[in-house]
């Protein structure tokens, strides 16, 4: 696979070389201010990369498939339709495609059946993660890349990409972690996200969830890649500073109208999250969160295709977050941390139980 990637690199390189050989690069460059002739090569730079794990992409796609029983449309809208959702339910979904084994259709199937279930049958909204980071968040922020509502690529997963593609879809305005959802509340979901300098605040598409009591899916995934995990930190009173010294970052960004708009934004300090839940050292964290969700929040979980997926009301889900924030116990817990920590079976009894004292 490594020797295929590069030869793949080396072909789309030279294939650009040919249309535009070096020398007349940088010809052209020569006379151009310094922000636009990087601006020039992030281009060049980027085509390649997306042109090639397009290409790893469908290669590897193919491979899974050998031998591999298919999961049919049918199964996956039977999967959906199966949840416990009402009417109008707001759905944040985090998820992973890989992970569902060979779906007929791949991530089309799968937005064509949230579509159907959640949208269609039950009138509702589904929202998903458009995050647009080139590396950190701290990082991405002080690099001053202007992020585009109408254009920035989403970059957590195919699904979400289409998702964002939808006719009717409508995206946060927001330079790290955009929003982007369809339905009947979707604009109401994520039109406000750009006045909240915390990315995670009240009116953010997340706080928003907790407004409408909508529910987190999880598709594919465990409890770790969980942004939702965040709202509590935009509460107030969080015992850990996870936000560098230097926020408030001002950034710009365009609007659906191509309109700059400026804003402020609290960047996570990347010196906090070292055993943060999503982390590969964050293992004992996840399980604990994750029984503590099952036990308290009403988590359940469900077969989709070949593997799972969760779902757990926003409103129970942050209410428990809160109670464990009391006892110190965040997702930030290191393993030996973790170790001392009550069953998570009886933490959340036991902070009831400490304030009836």
């Amino acid at each position: 696979m490594a020797k295929s990637a590069e030869k793949e690199t080396r072909r789309v390189a030279e294939g650009i070389d040919k249309v535009v050989p070096p020398r007349v690069r940088t010809a052209i460059t020569a006379g151009l201010p310094p922000a636009v002739t990087d601006l020039i090569k992030s281009a060049v730079r980027s085509w390649p990369m997306r042109s090639l794990n397009k290409i790893l992409e469908r290669g590897a796609d193919r491979r899974y498939a050998q031998g591999k029983r298919m999961t049919t449309a049918a199964e996956i809208r039977s999967a959906f339709d199966r949840l416990a959702l009402p009417d109008g339910a707001v759905v944040f979904m985090h998820s992973s495609m890989s992970r569902l084994g060979y779906v007929e259709g791949g991530a089309s199937t799968v937005v064509n059946a949230l579509r159907g279930a959640v949208v269609e049958k039950r009138h509702g909204t589904v929202a998903v993660p458009t995050f647009s980071m080139s590396g950190g968040m701290a990082e991405t922020l002080r690099a001053g890349e202007i992020f585009d509502v109408r254009n920035t690529p989403s970059g957590t997963g195919r699904i979400t990409e289409l998702i964002r593609k939808q006719p009717d879809a409508r995206r946060s305005l927001h330079p790290t972690h955009s929003v982007a959802a369809i339905g009947p509340r979707a604009s109401w979901l994520v039109e406000a996200h750009h006045r909240d300098p915390r990315s995670f605040g009240p009116s953010s598409p997340f706080g928003r969830l907790l407004e409408a009591d909508g529910y987190v899916l999880g598709l594919g995934i465990d409890l770790g890649p969980v942004t939702f995990y965040h709202v509590v930190e935009d509460l107030g009173a969080f015992p850990i500073d996870v936000y560098t010294s230097d926020s408030p970052i001002t950034v710009s960004c365009l609007d659906y109208h191509g309109t700059r708009i400026e804003m402020g934004v609290m960047a996570h300090d990347p010196a906090a999250s070292v055993t943060r839940i999503d982390k590969p050292n964050g293992v004992a964290i996840r399980a604990y969160m994750t029984a503590v969700l099952e036990s308290a929040a009403g988590l359940t979980w469900h077969v989709i295709g070949d593997g799972r997926m969760w779902l757990v009301n926003a409103r129970r889900f942050c209410q428990s977050l809160v109670q464990l924030k009391e006892c110190g116990i965040t997702i930030y817990a290191s393993a030996d941390a973790v170790a001392s920590l009550p069953p998570p079976g009886s933490v959340l009894r036991q902070v009831l139980s400490n304030r009836e004292r």
